[in-house]
């Protein structure tokens, strides 16, 4: 495992955790919590299999994180799906970046990477690149140890 760090949930709650690494090909990172306990999440979906004109929901924070505030949510359509980058017209802004993709069964399908210079088109990396790549050997900081990747 990499660097220690701590995470603030929403609630002002802090938690320590490692980090996993990073894949700066697609813009991809894990951290993974070390202290027990129940953590909030959502289940990954599957980006494979998506389509062109499929719903989804961005979720994230523009500009900044404010403690207390909830998220903005943002629908919108798959415009492309492609192995590394998962295209949307959900419109995010700077700052959402890190924040969850939906797809309308409540999955996550991708994570928000970067804005577009039109705000209707944006990037997102798909949750299979977290799946299938991991274990690479480019990646910096990575774990080879499936059991130490979450």
């Amino acid at each position: 495992a990499g660097p220690r760090v701590t995470m603030t949930f929403p609630d002002r709650r802090r938690v320590a955790g490692r980090t996993l690494g990073i894949d700066n090909g697609v813009d991809a990172g894990l951290i993974r919590i070390t202290e027990d306990g129940k953590w909030p999440h959502a289940e990954m979906g599957s980006s494979a299999d998506l389509e062109q004109g499929q719903w989804c929901l961005a979720l994230g924070y523009p500009v900044t994180f404010e403690n207390g505030k909830a998220p903005v949510a943002r629908i919108g359509r798959v415009l492309r799906n492609a192995s590394t980058t998962l295209l949307t017209d959900c419109t995010i802004m700077g700052g959402d970046s890190g924040g969850p993709l939906f797809d309308v069964d409540g999955k996550v399908i991708g994570i928000g990477s970067r804005c577009d210079n039109q705000l209707t088109v944006n990037i997102h990396v798909p949750i299979d690149c977290y799946r299938q790549n991991w274990a690479r050997p480019n990646l910096i900081g990575h774990s080879t140890d499936a059991s130490q990747r979450g």
